[in-house]
C-alpha cells in the first residue's frame, strides 16, 4: 500500500439554498424570514469551526474484505473526507439548551460543506490517478454497495485515527459523524473517471440533495 495522502487546503463550500433546503424551509413557508436571518448570523462563526480534510491512499483489495465488486487484489483507492465534529458538539449543544433551531441549522450547514468537499476529493483523485496513469471504474459506498464493516478497512487503511483523530464504532460509524468513507475501484483505462456519488445507487431515498 502506498503512504496515505493528507490534504487540508480544501475550500468550504456551503449553500444557503441546500441549507434552507434540508430544513425543508424554502420561501412559502412562514419561518422562511427567521430561519434566512439566523442562518447570516451564525454562517461566518459556524465556517470557523469546521476543520476539513481528505484522506486517501492507493492500496489493493485484502483477501479478507474480497467480495462482489471488490475482486481480491484489484487496484483501488481508499478515502475518507470529514469537515471535523466541533460544529457537530455545537449542534448537540444547541438541542441541549432547548433550541433545536440553531442545532438543525448548525447541523445543516456542516452537511452542506461535507456534500461539497466532493468537488476536492474528486479534482484529488484525478490528479493521483493521471499521475499513476489510472481511471476511476466504480464508486463504493456502506452500506448501499458494500458492507458497514468495509468502512473499518476505509478506516485502518487510510490512518484516521493517527492523522486525524478519528475513532470508529463497534457498529463502524465514524467520528466525528460528518464524515464519509468511500472506495474507488480503478481501471488502466485513464479516460474512465466515475468517482461522482451516484443518487440513483443511494438507499437514502427520502434525501433532501438527492438528484436524479
Amino acid at each position: 500500500m502506498d503512504s496515505v495522502k493528507k490534504i487540508t487546503d480544501i475550500p468550504v463550500i456551503i449553500s444557503k439554498k441546500e441549507v434552507l433546503q434540508m430544513l425543508n424551509c424554502d420561501a412559502d413557508c412562514s419561518s422562511y424570514g427567521a430561519v434566512s436571518d439566523l442562518y447570516d448570523e451564525v454562517l461566518e462563526d459556524t465556517r470557523a469551526l469546521l476543520d476539513p480534510v481528505i484522506l486517501f491512499c492507493f492500496g489493493t483489495v485484502p483477501k479478507e474484505y474480497a467480495s462482489g465488486d471488490m475482486k481480491e487484489g484489484e487496484e483501488l483507492i481508499y478515502a475518507i473526507t470529514s469537515v471535523g465534529g466541533e460544529v457537530s458538539r455545537r449542534s448537540s449543544a444547541a438541542f441541549r439548551q432547548g433550541d433545536p433551531l440553531s442545532g438543525m441549522l448548525l447541523n445543516a450547514i456542516a452537511d452542506s460543506a461535507l456534500f461539497h468537499m466532493e468537488e476536492s476529493l474528486n479534482r484529488v483523485l484525478r490528479k493521483a490517478c493521471t499521475d499513476r496513469k489510472r481511471g476511476i471504474l466504480k464508486r463504493l459506498e456502506a452500506p448501499q454497495d458494500i458492507p458497514m464493516e468495509t468502512q473499518k478497512l476505509v478506516f485502518e487503511q487510510t490512518h484516521a485515527a493517527q492523522l486525524y483523530q478519528m475513532k470508529i464504532s463497534s457498529g463502524f460509524m465514524l467520528d466525528p459523524v460528518k464524515s464519509s468513507a468511500n472506495i474507488f475501484l480503478l481501471t488502466s483505462d485513464e479516460k474512465v473517471f466515475r468517482a461522482q456519488h451516484d443518487c440513483r445507487n443511494c438507499s437514502k431515498l427520502d434525501c433532501s440533495m438527492r438528484k436524479e
